[in-house]
């Protein structure tokens, strides 16, 4: 079912089945084009729902264009389907760049490669081989993105829609504001009552510092109205970002404590010792493609606290282990 937001706007509410962000929050600005704001993993639980919506609003897609506001294929997994001839799919270049890697054998290669170093046993990367939802749900490959830059202004429904850079989510996680709304589109950047997965991206620096960066650069914009990617869409955007600043500081002192107790130790036993909102006995009961999330926002934590000075790396025997200045 849609729900109105402002003149020619629109939510579409696209159900993630079997996975724990339950829906999506898909946007669309009606108008002539139109345009649709994320879309929905490609399943067919997904694309019924975003099909009916749409022939609910009296969309033609052959005159919508689709703005991605980052990777993730439960934002993206759509868009090669609903694109037409002729129209645009917007994202960021470094998103985009990344979306048409991860169609490669290689790049997974090189990510099963990254988590060993960080010391996910091999025979459970085996088994993620098959098992791991980021990879069974990769981003579509596609012939044709329209890479958009920090600040660059569209048109559509009357409406003029700046697109603002939001690092830290995914290394080109994008927002969308309509000034004259004082409307921001967020995405994943903030979401009221979960909190966005950071994590650790290849050639991309200190993922969690960019992204508490982004929190401050969203909260200095004059928002009335602020629209996540997933859930509820009431609530407080900038005392939101605060809350979630806070838990990132507290995640970092669990990361730095664990360091400080098993000198050497691997991000892998690292990410056994944080706290995870999870229904599980232990680490041993986790499933093991949350086990490989939670190692791969432990390394995001990681990261950061070497930036601060508070820890060191060293790579031991192509095993990147951690030390604090104490030991």
């Amino acid at each position: 079912m849609t729900e109105k937001i402002a003149e020619n706007i629109y939510r579409l509410q696209i159900p993630l089945e079997g996975n724990p962000l339950r829906s999506l929050n898909s946007f669309l600005i009606k108008g002539n084009p139109s345009l649709l704001i994320d879309t929905g993993f490609r399943t067919d639980a997904c694309r019924n729902a975003i099909t009916a919506q749409l022939v609910e609003l009296g969309v033609n897609l052959d005159d919508t264009d689709i703005f991605l506001t980052h990777l993730h294929s439960d934002h993206t997994g759509l868009a090669v389907d609903l694109h037409r001839e002729g129209r645009k799919i917007f994202v960021s270049e470094e998103d985009g760049t990344r979306m048409i890697a991860y169609g490669k054998d290689s790049t997974w290669a090189k990510t099963d490669d990254f988590f060993r170093k960080n010391g996910f046993p091999q025979d459970i990367l085996e088994k993620l081989r098959t098992k791991n939802p980021a990879r069974a749900n990769a981003p579509q490959p596609f012939e044709e993105l329209d890479f958009i830059e920090d600040g660059q202004v569209f048109e559509y429904g009357g409406y003029k829609l700046q697109a603002i850079m939001t690092p830290g989510h995914t290394p080109g996680h994008m927002c969308l504001y309509i000034p004259e709304l004082e409307l921001l589109f967020m995405g994943d950047h903030i979401l009221y009552d979960i909190t966005p997965n950071i994590t650790s991206w290849s050639g991309f620096e200190d993922s969690l510092g960019r992204y508490l960066e982004s929190l401050e650069r969203i909260k200095k914009l004059p928002v009335n109205t602020a629209l996540p990617g997933h859930r509820e869409l009431d609530g407080n955007m900038c005392s939101r970002a605060d809350e979630i600043k806070a838990h990132h500081m507290r995640r970092l002192d669990e990361a730095e404590n664990a360091v400080k107790g098993a000198p050497g130790c691997t991000a892998y036993y690292v990410a056994s010792q944080m706290s995870w909102d999870i229904h599980a006995k232990g680490w041993d009961d986790f499933p093991i493609s949350q086990r490989w999330f939670a190692v791969g926002e432990a390394i995001a934590h990681l990261d950061h606290l070497v930036v601060q000075g508070r820890i060191k790396s060293e790579n031991q025997n192509d095993v990147i282990r951690y030390y604090s200045f104490l030991n």
